[in-house]
């Protein structure tokens, strides 16, 4: 059992080394185009943590999918990448919003600036 923890912990590193990777990639060679948030998931949880100043108080969090079409004219529809930067993004269905992506990855799709 011991030695799972160093899998998981690597496995996690590696994953995160991959995922920025794309997101640098996407940000320095996507393509911009216009989507429309297609779907809203809401989550959320209580905060049980006793030493946080918003202990016990409801916290959402938000993934948005996003329907566009690719430079064939193809309808994708896709969750939505939100950046570190991007975390107050606050959507709704039906909002359009400016996106980046890659032709050759198009379920990879981050909010363009």
């Amino acid at each position: 059992m011991a030695y799972l923890v160093p899998i998981v912990v690597v496995a996690l590193l590696i994953w995160l080394f991959v995922t920025s990777k794309t997101e640098d990639n996407i940000k320095k060679n996507g393509v911009v185009t216009e989507a429309v948030v297609s779907r809203v998931k809401e989550r959320s949880h209580i905060d049980n943590d006793r030493k946080s100043i918003t202990y016990g108080e409801r916290e959402y969090s938000y993934t948005y999918y996003v329907q566009y079409q690719d430079q064939n004219g193809k309808t994708i529809e896709t969750k939505l990448r939100t950046l570190l930067s991007n975390s107050d993004l606050r959507l709704c269905k039906g909002d359009k919003i400016r996106i980046k992506y890659l032709p050759k990855k198009p379920k990879h799709v981050i909010p363009a600036k």
